[in-house]
């Protein structure tokens, strides 16, 4: 059988989770000897993909504000149908919501299979502004066109169902390369203020969606040390509310996180949504427990906790790899943190939970999909 061509088509390749995962997927082709291309709306690339990987630019992509997006987006369009039809492109495989569109649209017109890959809970379009509307209606009236749907969990699938049907719809997690980071997380730091193990860390977007502040509070009433990395919108308002006290500490956005979450005592979230948290699997696969609160994707299926954790305030639920409280609960949150000392996390159990998510075992789960 002949070899089909893919694209992974993404908003771009920079800085954010989906983004990664994107490139991720386009080295575990690669490896496996697939025919890959690269192409993005805006023309950001931060994340390394194989250097025998072909990335086409879009040659009207502007950095313009406001206007400047809905510019991208249409060239964006009409160059992915022109990429499609130069390189007989069989299969684009688009991330983010964005680009999710523009795949579907675009195929109408070229003809090719086009598998979306949803990396966001529907919930953060649940909150009546404008543009989630706008969203929620492009949802509705897109997906169901789209060849294969592709979603992050079991869970996810289900939120989605009434707007996107009950057919095409696959669940895949999202790939990682283990032993890269592995290998990443070799590399001495010298900006910690704390000894290892001797700190808690939180490594994401300082965006409302993170609840950062339910964490902060928490640290604000024990004695515990708690390091963050990460830029936003609410970074400066944190540091000047939270930055006096010693024992927080805000190092901002590190291109390379993970000898900061090797040597900490565990992985924080407080999120009220998310899709699937990829800093939850980099962590496991360094040895480092998670703390996460019990949103409605990604936490339980990672941690592989299936008992139901009561409302009660305070309370939460604790196996072998990590711990979930209820989102909001900061009571819950600080009875994890002053009781974490007497928790026993098997450590040999974490590394062996995540190989699932190898960028090998993934890519093989897209592949087959796509044939």
């Amino acid at each position: 059988m002949e070899r089909k061509k893919h694209l992974i088509f993404c908003n771009s390749f920079s800085k954010g989770g989906g983004e990664r995962i994107a490139v991720n997927l386009a080295n575990g082709f690669y490896k496996s000897n697939e025919d890959v291309i690269l192409f993005s709306i805006e023309n950001n690339q931060t994340y390394k993909s194989e250097d025998g990987i072909k990335t086409i630019r879009n040659p009207f992509a502007t950095n313009m504000p406001v206007i400047g997006k809905l510019i991208n987006n249409f060239s964006a369009l009409l160059y992915l149908i022109y990429i499609v039809k130069k390189h007989n492109i069989d299969v684009v495989i688009s991330h983010l919501f964005r680009a999710n569109y523009i795949n579907i649209v675009a195929s109408f017109f070229s003809k090719h299979t086009s598998m979306v890959v949803t990396h966001g809970s529907i919930l953060k379009y649940l909150n009546g502004k404008i543009s989630s509307k706008i969203n929620l209606i492009l949802i509705k009236k897109l997906y169901p066109y789209a060849t294969i749907k592709v979603f992050l969990t079991e869970r996810m699938k289900e939120d989605y169902i009434d707007y996107v049907g009950n057919y095409d719809n696959y669940v895949i997690a999202n790939c990682y390369d283990l032993n890269e980071i592995k290998n990443l997380s070799k590399v001495r730091i010298n900006d910690c203020p704390f000894e290892p193990k001797e700190y808690f860390i939180f490594v994401g977007r300082f965006h409302s969606v993170k609840r950062i502040n339910d964490i902060l509070t928490a640290f604000s009433n024990n004695n515990l040390n708690v390091l963050l990395l990460g830029n936003g919108d609410l970074l400066e308002e944190f540091k000047n509310k939270f930055g006096s006290n010693k024992r927080i500490c805000f190092l901002g956005e590190k291109k390379n996180p993970f000898p900061y979450i090797k040597n900490a005592k565990a992985t924080l979230l407080a999120s009220e949504s998310e899709g699937f948290p990829n800093v939850l699997i980099e962590s496991l696969n360094l040895g480092v427990p998670i703390i996460s609160s019990d949103c409605r994707t990604g936490p339980r299926e990672i941690l592989k906790i299936n008992a139901k954790l009561s409302r009660n305030k305070g309370d939460y639920i604790i196996n072998d790899i990590g711990a979930i409280f209820n989102v909001g609960d900061t009571l819950g949150l600080e009875n994890i943190l002053i009781n974490f000392n007497t928790f026993t996390f098997n450590f040999d159990c974490m590394e062996s939970k995540v190989i699932e998510y190898d960028i090998k075992q993934i890519s093989k789960s897209y592949l087959g999909l796509s044939k």
